[in-house]
């Protein structure tokens, strides 16, 4: 059947009314969704920096090292005594990390109760640029995945939380391996590698 030019106008118009009405309905949606993850996501940056914070005033008292542990970070969040220790800070919303988790008063930082990996070993002294709290890992050490129903992969490939040592924090993007890259004389290193000075036996995932 020909169809006449003007026929075929009215068509393509009604065909570009049709998807932008489409968009119009599916576009709020959307841009609720991304802001509330961006939201989800300042407010788990805020806790790691109090975190931080914590760390760092345990160091006062123990000659300006930080917590030491062995097994999983969740040992060394107990031994924080400042107000801050409400489990609130380790629980961080979608997590599967601290899924079992309530968010609400004292912490005990059991199993299932803390989202956050941490470096032990390290003091007050330490390069600042080294990692020391950040979002759980996957169940390989420093690598994160895209997944978000599953461990290490709470922002997807998004973003990854990084606390330094000397308390700058941001939102890093890892690469496609799951690895957080940063440029040291002229190349990427993994920050979580020997290569960058993070010693990767001393990084412990959450309980």
């Amino acid at each position: 059947m020909k169809i006449d030019q003007k026929s075929a106008f009215r068509i393509s118009c009604a065909f570009v009314l049709l998807v932008g009405t489409e968009i119009a309905v599916l576009s709020p949606a959307i841009f609720r969704s991304n802001i509330a993850a961006r939201s989800q996501r300042t407010i788990a940056l805020a806790k790691a920096k109090q975190i931080h914070i914590g760390l760092c005033e345990y160091a006062i008292d123990h000659d300006g090292v930080f917590p030491a542990a062995t097994s999983h970070s969740n040992d060394a969040f107990r031994q924080l005594d400042s107000p801050r220790d409400s489990d609130r800070l380790y629980v961080v919303t979608g997590s599967r990390w601290s899924e079992m988790a309530s968010g609400r008063g004292k912490a005990n930082l059991g199993r299932g109760e803390n989202h956050w990996a941490y470096a032990s070993g390290l003091n007050n002294g330490s390069k600042g640029n080294l990692p020391l709290v950040m979002d759980g890992f996957s169940d390989t050490i420093g690598v994160y995945i895209d997944d978000p129903t599953r461990r290490g992969g709470v922002w997807r490939r998004e973003a990854a939380i990084i606390v330094r040592a000397d308390g700058s924090a941001k939102m890093e993007k890892p690469e496609a391996d799951g690895r957080v890259y940063e440029m040291k004389s002229g190349r990427p290193v993994d920050i979580f590698s020997k290569e960058y000075g993070t010693d990767p036996g001393q990084l412990l995932n959450p309980w």
